[in-house]
C-alpha cells in the first residue's frame, strides 16, 4: 500500500513501507550489523555532548534484538518483522 499525499508521501516511506508489507528483507540494502554500528556511533556522539536520543536508543535495542534472533543477514527494515512477531501476528 502506498500513501499518496500528506507527510508520509516520500520515497523513503514508500520504499521501506513496501519492503515491510511485502516482507522483502533480503538482499539487505542496509544490513543489521551496519545499522547497529551507525546507531552505536550516533548514541556515543549524543552521550559525549550530553544529549538524549530516546528514539535512537529504542531502535538500537530492537536492531540488536534482530541480530540476537539470528536475523543479522536481513535489512534493517526487518524491524517490521520483529514488530509483527512481537505482536503475535507472525511466527517467523
Amino acid at each position: 500500500m502506498r500513501v499518496e499525499g500528506g507527510p508520509f508521501d516520500s520515497k523513503v516511506h514508500n520504499t521501506y513501507g513496501g519492503t515491510i508489507v511485502d516482507e522483502r528483507y533480503t538482499p539487505p540494502g542496509f544490513a543489521v550489523p551496519l545499522a547497529t554500528k551507525d546507531l552505536h556511533l550516533a548514541l556515543a556522539a549524543a552521550k559525549k555532548s550530553q544529549e538524549l536520543m530516546p528514539a535512537a536508543s529504542l531502535v538500537h535495542d530492537h536492531i540488536v534484538e534482530l541480530a540476537a534472533r539470528g536475523w543479522a543477514e536481513l535489512d534493517w527494515s526487518a524491524l517490521g518483522l520483529l514488530a509483527t512477531v512481537d505482536a503475535g501476528l507472525s511466527k517467523a
